[in-house]
């Protein structure tokens, strides 16, 4: 049986280009984000006093203030009059927010996270394959084609990946549905944070266009059941090739002696 040959194996781009930047706001924003994450600063406990932090990392106050201000708007901490700045529990974290997604994966266990959102795939995208079959119209459905052709063109795997996140954001917003297209989005910022801490080098994406033309198809015949079924497909395969890569990444990270 004949196979696509894999993609080259370019990087995927950074899920948090604002860290990767090395800015120093987006340094500080990353120190303190990492420190929450660990556990430095727990759960309602109050931040160092401003002249402390200031002077640990050596900043000026309006920095800290902007970092303080964007952590915020992520959900990791909350200030109020009088009580200072406090630690907000994990439930309020942003994790669909590509900063915090990038914190979250160098802190905590890599594979719970993979498996984690890929529940919440299988929650979503089946029946959104299926709202998309039944309500689609032919510019939605231009877009999917475009969508598809450039993941048979791609030549590397950053190609193939921005192909395939246009793909499942193009079936999003083809349910018509203005609370599930924003879903879109925050996918996309997920998968590209998986995609980039632990792309399988080993798996040849090339596997999954059978399955992707079958959702199309399904899709495009307005078939609400198949296009269902197709996508549960699709996402059994990606779920197999994450617990691959997962345990490939421990094979690996036991015979380096590193950290899983």
């Amino acid at each position: 049986m004949n196979r696509r040959p894999k993609p080259k194996p370019r990087p995927v781009k950074a899920a948090a280009p604002e860290i990767r930047g090395r800015s120093l706001l987006w340094s500080v924003v990353e120190e303190i984000g990492l420190r929450i994450l660990k556990g430095t600063y727990a759960p309602s406990q109050s931040l160092p006093i401003e002249p402390e932090l200031m002077a640990e990392l050596r900043i000026s106050r309006t920095v800290l203030r902007e970092a303080i201000k964007i952590l915020g708007a992520k959900g990791l901490i909350v200030s109020r009059p009088k009580s200072g700045t406090q630690v907000r529990p994990s439930r309020y974290w942003n994790l669909l927010d590509p900063v915090v997604l990038d914190l979250y994966c160098r802190v905590f266990d890599y594979s719970e996270f993979a498996q984690n959102f890929q529940k919440l795939r299988v929650i979503i995208e089946p029946e959104a394959a299926a709202m998309a079959a039944s309500g689609r119209n032919e510019r939605q459905l231009r877009g999917l084609e475009e969508a598809f052709a450039a993941m048979k063109a791609a030549e590397d795997i950053a190609d193939w990946t921005a192909a395939d996140l246009a793909f499942h954001e193009a079936i999003l917003e083809a349910t018509g549905n203005p609370f599930m297209q924003p879903l879109g989005s925050l996918i996309h910022a997920a998968l590209n944070t998986l995609l980039f801490h632990s792309a399988d080098t080993s798996a040849n994406p090339f596997d999954s266009l059978k399955d992707h033309g079958s959702v199309l198809e399904a899709i495009r015949r307005r078939d609400a059941a198949a296009a269902r079924q197709a996508m549960g497909r699709l996402l059994a395969g990606t779920g197999l090739s994450i617990s691959k890569a997962v345990k490939s990444a421990r094979h690996q990270s036991r015979r380096s002696g590193g950290r899983a």
